[in-house]
């Protein structure tokens, strides 16, 4: 009984040109490139089998473990053990205050490793304050070198100067910090901030020493602080509070009869619209909105609601009647008519005046000729 060299998937056994193997013979298993053998050798069975069966799989990689970071395959985070096809890149990512060195991607090898050595995360520390500045100094509040991971120092001028250029520094990378270099100049005063519904009388981005600016608001808008004159002093900055403008407001409209506002409360801040919707069978006399105006009043006369008027007698038309009532909504009146060739036989001659604007019957009259 002997053995056959088997055919399997991406692979082939070292057979020297050997056609047959005795039984208990083993030999090694090769694979085509970018694959590796399950086993490295395979042993001819007295069955004429071969155990383990030969076969290859594709080239991977095993994640690696990082202290204080992990990898990325695919801008996805992958644990560490895990194993990924070859070719596969994982990119260094550290925990917020670590850094990757190096900091290369790396790429699973036809050797089943990665294409880089290994790499670390590093803690971030800086050594040194950045560049000396004239005229200042760093402040790091009493803590000592090494400055670690998002400490801050604060750039300060010496006297008589003030800080032109800079801000509060961080540490954000080994010996890197954020921001730029500070740079102190002589004593000025830079543009105000800014404030809202407001504006200074200067336009300059910086003013010298003992330079005055006046606050004023926007139309509809009044200072709710009195002092708006301020004064580049000394310390670089402007003397007084920043200023605060308040809206414009306007008192509550009293009630209107027969109808309501859109709105009820007891101020109205400048701008604002009301208007007035009529009960029904009643009109607004005149303007249906108001608005609120920059000196606090109300842009018009009251609103008022009025009975509406019947112009429309169509619905009481005859031709025995000479003349209609002026009515209002919600009024009674009588007609007139010809009293030579007619007479009255039925009904009365009243009538009244409805919300649509008509007059009508209240009961319908029946006149017969004289």
């Amino acid at each position: 009984m002997v053995c056959t060299p088997p055919t399997f998937a991406d692979g082939q056994l070292t057979a020297d040109g050997k056609k047959f193997f005795s039984p208990d013979s083993e030999v090694a298993v090769t694979c085509n490139n970018n694959f590796v053998p399950v086993s490295l050798t395979t042993t001819c069975q007295s069955d004429r089998t071969w155990f383990p069966s030969p076969q290859c799989t594709r080239v991977s990689c095993v994640v690696p473990y990082l202290q204080n970071g992990y990898y990325k395959f695919n801008n996805v985070h992958v644990t560490a053990d895990t194993r990924l096809a070859f070719q596969s890149v994982i990119t260094p990512n550290c925990f917020d205050g670590y850094t990757p060195i190096p900091s290369t991607p790396r790429t699973c090898q036809s050797t089943s490793q990665w294409d880089v050595r290994e790499q670390i995360c590093k803690a971030i520390t800086c050594v040194a304050f950045p560049k000396d500045f004239q005229n200042g100094y760093y402040d790091a509040e009493g803590r000592n070198s090494p400055y670690q991971y998002n400490q801050s120092i604060t750039p300060s001028c010496k006297g008589g100067f003030h800080l032109q250029q800079g801000g509060e520094r961080r540490c954000t990378g080994i010996n890197e910090w954020s921001g730029e270099d500070a740079v102190c100049q002589r004593i000025t005063c830079r543009h105000p901030n800014n404030f809202t519904h407001g504006n200074y009388n200067g336009t300059e981005t910086v003013y010298p020493y003992i330079t005055t600016l006046i606050s004023s608001c926007q139309t509809g808008y009044r200072l709710n602080n009195k002092d708006n004159v301020r004064v580049c002093v000394n310390n670089n900055t402007w003397s007084g509070t920043e200023p605060e403008c308040q809206i414009v407001q306007c008192s509550a409209l009293p009630t209107i009869e027969h109808g309501t506002l859109s709105s009820d409360i007891p101020l109205y801040d400048y701008g604002t619209v009301l208007s007035v919707t009529c009960n029904h069978g009643y009109e607004a006399n005149g303007r249906i909105s108001v608005t609120c105006q920059a000196d606090g009043t109300w842009d018009s006369p009251l609103l008022q609601c009025v009975p509406i008027r019947c112009n429309d007698s169509s619905g009481v038309k005859h031709k025995a009647v000479t003349d209609y009532p002026s009515l209002s909504f919600g009024e009674v009146g009588n007609v007139s008519y010809n009293t030579l060739l007619y007479s009255l036989t039925n009904g009365t001659l009243r009538v009244n005046c409805s919300s649509e604007r008509k007059l009508n019957w209240i009961t319908e009259p029946e006149f017969g000729k004289n």
